[in-house]
């Protein structure tokens, strides 16, 4: 793992989905049409249905709630009961609305082997501390499954893993089983549409590594192994499942930067033609739009955003356009997480700790940039909850996650309370609507 990674300023660039489906995949990051939502992390959902592969090394059982907090009494059983909040929650505000509530938050980073588990009101944006779970020594990256009943989770160490874990339906996380990536310091990971492969970048093994899901949501086996994609910081499948793209920002020292285009198909990746798209800057991380006719891709140093046409046909991209995510006279940094879905654009500058808020015109460009510079510091990670309303930030060297509430109108951010305090640098947080 470069150490310089975890310091480094970075965007995060995320369009708002209004319209989240429960669970949601991007985030960050591709499962069906229109997209992904809620996968996040620093460097990107998986079905319960699929691959019976068997790989892996058992991990131990047991309800990782912990004693983070007594539960509220906002609903959160199987399709969320309906019920009177009025506890004092972490954030500073207290509740008071009714509200059908089976949504949770889990938070992750550097500096930290837990995964802090929250219920969130989606009345008032209020969080309520749960408990936690172990999952490495750096969980840096966290995505749920489509069916809102598992959670996996990177560990971004020499020996990289993924965890799989249950969600109970009050939020508790059960250690199903912890299997090797094949590679290094994992990055971020990937869910095929059909929910039985996972896709791990593993940045300092420069590879894209493929493994399959089991039908108890478990990881299996590796089926693929990728190398040439220096530094790899995000691999993205289109809607139907059969291209993936991965990012390959490089650093110093290694390669050229450059998106690798394949084809996929029962676990295995297939170079497509051309192999390689290099546009002079370092791709950190992509989403497609919701019509999937442009891939948006955010740059690593330069702070740019790079917009392609992309053919669904041919799993390709081309006639690459760039803007800047940053306004005029901001402080350049570097880039992070990308999603798609909705009417507003938003990137998150660490170094001028600030998010930018665009609109996506006709042609699929980025216009009419504005930027919410309260409570904004060294943002490297952000979600939206499922019902949209929400954005949640990971400000990572202040180990806080902030909560803002959502203008569908003008996509403006209002904050929510006060900063949460995270034991980790927080890195990852995903939402999970738990059936």
């Amino acid at each position: 793992m470069k150490t310089i990674r975890t310091i480094s300023p970075f965007f995060v660039l995320l369009l708002a989905n209004v319209a989240c489906s429960s669970g949601g995949q991007s985030n960050g990051g591709s499962g069906g049409a229109g997209g992904a939502a809620s996968g996040s992390g620093g460097k990107a959902d998986a079905g319960s249905g699929g691959s019976s592969a068997s790989g892996g090394s058992s991990g131990t059982g047991g309800s990782a709630m912990g004693s983070g907090g007594a539960a509220p009494t906002d609903g959160g059983g199987s399709g969320g009961a309906s019920a009177s909040d009025g506890s004092a929650d972490s954030n500073g505000g207290t509740g008071g609305a009714v509200v059908s509530n089976n949504v949770f938050l889990y938070v992750s980073g550097y500096n930290d082997s837990g995964v802090a588990i929250y219920r969130f009101n989606t009345g008032t944006g209020a969080l309520t501390a749960m408990g936690s779970a172990t999952a490495g020594s750096a969980p840096t990256y966290s995505v749920a499954a489509p069916s809102g009943k598992f959670l996996y989770v990177d560990d971004e160490a020499a020996t990289a893993t993924i965890t799989a874990f249950g969600i109970g339906t009050d939020g508790a996380l059960t250690k199903m089983n912890t299997v090797k990536t094949g590679g290094a310091g994992t990055a971020q990971m990937s869910i095929s549409p059909d929910g039985k492969w996972i896709v791990a970048a593993d940045y300092d093994s420069d590879s894209v590594d493929v493994l399959g899901l089991n039908t108890d949501g478990s990881v299996g086996a590796i089926s693929d192994s990728q190398p040439g994609c220096p530094a790899a910081h995000n691999v993205q499948f289109d809607p139907s499942g059969k291209f993936l793209l991965a990012a390959c920002k490089s650093d110093s020292g290694k390669d050229t930067p450059r998106i690798l285009q394949f084809s996929f198909a029962a676990g295995k990746l297939t170079a497509n033609s051309p192999a390689t798209v290099m546009f002079g800057a370092d791709p950190r991380h992509m989403t497609f739009d919701a019509a999937v006719k442009h891939l948006y891709v955010l740059t690593e140093a330069t702070d740019q955003i790079f917009y392609f046409d992309y053919d669904s046909t041919s799993g390709k991209i081309a006639n690459p356009q760039m803007v800047s995510a940053l306004d005029a006279g901001g402080k350049a940094g570097a880039g992070g997480h990308i999603a798609f879905g909705g009417k507003f654009l938003y990137a998150a500058n660490r170094s001028d700790n600030s998010v930018g808020i665009f609109s996506i015109d006709a042609a699929g460009k980025p216009t009419g940039g504005s930027w919410q510079r309260t409570a904004t510091n060294d943002v490297r990670e952000f979600s939206f909850d499922p019902t949209g309303k929400y954005l949640v930030t990971a400000n990572q060297t202040g180990s806080q996650v902030t909560v803002f509430s959502v203008d569908a109108t003008s996509g403006k951010l209002t904050p929510v309370g006060s900063p949460t305090s995270t034991k980790s640098q927080a890195a990852a947080v995903t939402f999970v609507a738990v059936p």
